[in-house]
């Protein structure tokens, strides 16, 4: 099952193709990203 271009077709196929367990890791890495980035931007 594919997405429309632009949706997200990596993640989906992350999330179909593999267990729970590294999705947690996908969206824990995610957060610790978006994190970093709030820290970048309170900086400038």
């Amino acid at each position: 099952m594919r997405t429309p271009a632009g949706h997200g077709d990596e993640s989906s196929n992350i999330f179909a193709s593999e267990p729970r367990v590294s999705i947690s890791k996908v969206t824990s890495n995610r957060v610790m990203i978006f994190q970093r980035n709030l820290e970048k931007s309170k900086k400038l």
